[in-house]
């Protein structure tokens, strides 16, 4: 039997900081739709994926999931229309990472685009108890890092008032310490991570969704100039007004409260990676 040839996008087994130290390559997902059909068919064939999730051909792993879409016009990259119910394959690529800060070889890095659509949680904000929190350190880290997830830090994440909307903010949980979490809403306002001082519309809170999560039903911006396939995406912190809502980043850059259980918002994650 011949040998499997080496694994293409194994980029994704180690961090990987740009030249300029502005950007980081670390694990892999589905993100681009796969439209060829010769691989398509060639991909059906193969009986079972591996023990990441993933399956391998030829060197680079993919995914397939049955798509539904959160609208009738929903598109991928290239244009195609996006089919409830239909199965497409997605090439599994390296993660890109925005590097928010970095000190002595730790970088703390958010994801550039947004990978995947989940809800919050079914009944409240709580972030330590939610879903969401639950899916990032579990299945998606298990998927996302499974070539390699040593350089990944345990977070200590603050939950506390000041990270919210409001330092009266009532609604507040505990802290948690957390391998993959979600920003909070005042780290979107923070301009030595790179964003805009405002809650108003803002590109620098700007994030494209991938073929992967429109697929799996994240709501993308179809229309509008300069905002084309934006996400609506969470961060962790709670609303201070209702138990429900929790703060998310729209596809303009604002950030508005939305109700925990709408799942076609988005999840653009971050993680504390130890550069050797």
């Amino acid at each position: 039997m011949a040998a499997e040839q080496p694994k293409t996008n194994d980029l994704g087994a180690k961090p990987i900081l740009s030249a300029d130290g502005r950007t980081l390559t670390y694990g892999l997902y589905p993100q681009r739709r796969v439209g060829d059909s010769e691989l398509i068919a060639a991909l059906d064939a193969i009986p079972s994926p591996e023990g990441n999730g993933y399956f391998l051909h030829q060197g680079v792993y993919y995914a397939k999931t049955i798509a539904k879409p959160d609208g009738s016009n929903r598109v991928f990259d290239d244009g195609t229309r996006i089919v409830e119910g239909t199965v497409y394959w997605f090439e599994c690529e390296p993660i890109q990472w925005r590097i928010l800060s970095a000190r002595d070889g730790v970088c703390l890095a958010l994801s550039e685009r947004v990978l995947d659509a989940r809800a919050f949680d079914g009944r409240e904000n709580d972030y330590a108890a939610s879903a969401i929190r639950a899916w990032l350190n579990g299945e998606f880290a298990q998927r996302a890092f499974g070539l390699g997830d040593t350089a990944i830090m345990l977070t200590e994440v603050d939950n506390g008032a000041t990270t919210t909307d409001s330092p009266d903010n009532h609604c507040v949980w505990g802290n948690t310490k957390d391998r993959v979490f979600l920003p909070s809403y005042r780290d979107y306002l923070e301009p030595s991570f790179g964003f805009g001082e405002s809650a108003e519309e803002s590109p620098s809170r700007y994030a494209k969704t991938t073929d992967w999560a429109r697929a799996r039903g994240a709501w993308h911006n179809a229309f509008r100039g300069g905002c084309e396939h934006n996400g609506i995406y969470w961060t962790r912190s709670p609303y201070d007004g209702d138990s429900c809502y929790a703060w998310a980043i729209h596809d303009d850059g604002c950030l508005g409260y939305r109700f925990v259980c709408e799942a076609d918002h988005g999840v653009r994650p971050a993680i504390t990676v130890k550069i050797d």
